[in-house]
């Protein structure tokens, strides 16, 4: 069952699996994984920068036809989504907080799923994982 689509799929039954696997990938293709090294964050950084500045181009050239960049939208939104995983190594802070102008200007973002995830993402970087200090 796919769960986001609420949809039953059958499998072809004489595919190898090679090709199921292949065929997952291509599914989940539009899925954003970051790579959690210093340099994987470094290049994620980059490419968030080229989409937000894309994104704002767009919607100032098609202010009155949102359709024009929605797609730029969806990009942008995946690609912040992939930085909740920086939480899981701490010491990644470090490349991030080299361009903090950024999340700002995200966070105040006209779209507010946009500036939503950029907090989701911020308190996921600030939750404190350490169970132990409860104590």
């Amino acid at each position: 069952i796919d769960e986001g689509k609420n949809q039953i799929k059958s499998i072809p039954p004489r595919m190898s699996a090679d090709e199921l696997l292949a065929q997952a990938e291509q599914e989940h293709s539009d899925e954003k994984v970051l790579d959690v090294t210093p340099k994987g964050v470094q290049q994620a950084l980059i490419g968030l920068t080229k989409l937000a500045r894309k994104n704002a181009l767009q919607r100032a050239k098609y202010s009155a036809n949102p359709e024009q960049y929605m797609e730029s939208e969806l990009a942008l939104h995946q690609h912040l989504q992939a930085f909740s995983a920086v939480a899981t190594q701490p010491q990644l802070f470090v490349g991030i907080t080299t361009d903090l102008s950024l999340f700002s200007e995200l966070l105040t973002h006209d779209n507010t799923d946009i500036a939503t995830t950029m907090m989701h993402v911020l308190v996921e970087w600030l939750e404190d994982s350490d169970d132990d200090d409860d104590d």
